[in-house]
């Protein structure tokens, strides 16, 4: 939070090149490393697992320029909402499955 005001400033060295070749970067070893779960994470636990690291894991694969960390810090925060907002739907949708579950097999 402590960048927001460098980052939107008028004389940021941030423009609009920088952004999108930062986030090409970040695309693509994202997509290298969805590849390596894919073949390495399966299942629930590992889906789970792989929600919850991903602003962490985002962060790590852009790199080290300045660019590339403010635009990762960016979506970092980003990623941090939206984690905030599927890890307690993805619990609440799974205590869901449960329930229904268990009322299926024992109440039925």
């Amino acid at each position: 939070m402590s960048h927001w005001a460098s980052l939107v400033s008028a004389n940021s060295d941030l423009n609009a090149t920088k952004v999108i070749t930062s986030l090409d970067l970040a695309i693509g070893r994202a997509q290298v490393r969805f590849e390596d779960a894919q073949r390495n994470e399966r299942g629930v636990v590992g889906v789970v697992s792989a929600i919850f690291r991903w602003p962490t894991t985002l962060r790590n694969a852009v790199g080290p320029s300045l660019q590339q960390q403010r635009a990762a810090q960016t979506l970092g925060i980003l990623g941090q909402i939206v984690v905030a907002a599927v890890g307690p739907t993805l619990s609440a949708a799974i205590v869901q499955a449960a329930v229904i579950l268990w009322q299926t097999i024992f109440a039925g």
